[in-house]
């Protein structure tokens, strides 16, 4: 009797392994919603960074390469435009969604439909949802002094205040010059 009496009080309870494995579910968990949440937001936080990256990339590709016009003649060095003249132009991707509030809709997608010529000289597009508008603005000049600024534009938070990312480049007399960094505003937001 006594025997039984004590087995009954060592088997009350959590074991030391028991208690561990429990501990050690708990924690996989928390980061496994943990991992869940950064991946989620890596996107929201890289995606504009890469689509200047892109957008640059296409557009001193474009400017490198010879272009010829229908009549056989080498044009001269330009950034793509949204009508293929000199002179500024701009090309603009807004967002389409089903929801009343666009800002916020997670469904939203970036519509390159419009000055779609411009975007595929880029080589530029983005099938996904997005949280971002993209613009490409560039200034072709006969002076031969070319310039071009990348936008791109979210609010993450649907709070009115919008995140910018901008970089810009220049191109003098056949050459690339004047390149700079990403500008970044309000990245987090």
């Amino acid at each position: 009797m006594l025997k039984t009496h004590a087995a009954f009080y060592k088997n009350k309870g959590f074991s030391v392994i028991k208690l561990m494995t429990f501990v050690s579910v708990v924690i996989f968990f928390i980061f496994a919603i943990i991992a869940w949440v950064f991946i989620k937001n890596f996107r929201y936080y890289s995606e504009p960074q890469f689509a200047v990256r892109k957008m640059f990339d296409g557009s001193v590709t474009y400017f490198t390469e010879d272009h010829f016009s229908y009549h056989g003649t080498l044009i001269d060095p330009q950034f793509p435009t949204a009508d293929s003249t000199r002179g500024p132009a701009d090309c603009v991707a807004t967002r389409s969604g089903n929801s009343a509030n666009i800002a916020w809709d997670e469904e939203a997608i970036a519509d390159f439909s419009n000055h779609g010529n411009c975007w595929r000289a880029l080589q530029f597009s983005i099938a996904d949802p997005t949280y971002f508008r993209f613009l490409y603005q560039a200034t072709n000049v006969d002076n031969g002094q070319d310039a071009f600024v990348i936008y791109v534009h979210g609010d993450l938070d649907n709070d009115g205040i919008e995140s910018t990312f901008s970089r810009r480049g220049i191109g003098e007399n056949g050459e690339r010059r004047g390149v700079g960094g990403v500008f970044i505003q309000n990245q987090l937001e």
